[in-house]
Parts: structure tokens; sequence; C-alpha cells
């Protein structure tokens, strides 16, 4: 939360201005604010009839699980050019309902306006999470695609400042 925002991708850029937006208009206004910084969003809620979009997904897990259950021939890999351990990029991948978890704690606590990072403080490449998913459903075709611009590296929460105001970590 304390690092200088400095994005490399179009999405991040939206993200910090938007944050931006929030943070002024909460000035200008005196009105308190809470920004939630959730990293890679994962999986979703079945019981509550919203599972995890198969058809429409852009995102590497849906993806997989697709070719997994055989409703796609393949996945593509944005990249193996990573400066990572094994090529691929690394990201915090948190799950939906930890993440309306931390939404609703933020919403029935009275703190002060801030930002909080929502991860799992771990890393997990591509690669492990196609090896995952090769042993746990079978293999799975996988092709390797051109890395996307201003695509980070790496992108891991250090969510220790949701833990110690919100009392919240991810399950």
């Amino acid at each position: 939360e304390e690092q200088p925002a400095s994005p490399i991708s179009p999405l991040g850029s939206s993200l910090m201005i938007s944050e931006r937006m929030i943070r002024d208009y909460a000035q200008a206004n005196r009105l308190r604010y809470t920004i939630l910084r959730s990293f890679a969003a994962a999986g979703g809620d079945t019981e509550a009839g919203l599972p995890e979009d198969l058809d429409n997904s852009m995102r590497l897990v849906p993806n997989l699980i697709a070719v997994a259950a055989g409703l796609r021939p393949q996945v593509t890999l944005q990249g193996s050019n990573y400066a990572t351990r094994d090529g691929t990029s690394i990201r915090d991948y948190i799950h939906v309902e930890d993440l309306a978890d931390a939404h609703i704690m933020a919403l029935n606590r009275s703190i002060p306006s801030d930002i909080y990072n929502l991860g799992t403080n771990q890393g997990i490449s591509n690669h492990e999470i196609i090896d995952y998913v090769n042993v746990k459903y079978g293999p799975v075709n996988v092709i390797v695609g051109a890395r996307r611009p201003g695509d980070p590296d790496q992108l891991v929460a250090d969510a220790s400042m949701a833990r110690q105001m919100l009392g919240w970590s991810a399950k």
C-alpha cells in the first residue's frame, strides 16, 4: 500500500486513476473511503449460482478448467519470457469468496480512510498452475503465445495491513 504507484499496464493505470478520483472526491467532500486492491481473483461461488465463467474468460485458470473439461481444445499461455523462476508470470491468486469477505469486513468496520492490499502473500507461476491442472485432471493442451505488452513479471500482495486493520486474511 505504501509503495509508489507506477503501473506498467493499461489496467494498472486505470486503477490508479480510479483510486486518485476516489481520494480526491473524498477529500473535497469530507468523506471516508476504503480502497481494496485485489490481485488475481479466481473462482466462483457455486452455492450462490455464480460459477467461474468458462465461456468468456480471458484468464488462465478458467481457460485451463475449460480445456480440462473438454469445452475448448487448448489454452494459450501469454508468454514464457518473464524474469521469474520458470519464465512464466507469477500472480497472487485469491478466491472471490475471500474478496467478498474482505468487502463485508471493510463495510462493517469504522476505519480511517485507507488502501488495503488483498491477497495470499504467495505467488504462484502460470507454469505451476498448469502443472497442478495436469496432475489433477490430466494433460491439457497449452500453447505458448506472445507476452502481453505491459504485463509485469510478478504481482504478489502484502496483505498484512488488511489483517491488522480489518481482521481479514485469505482462507
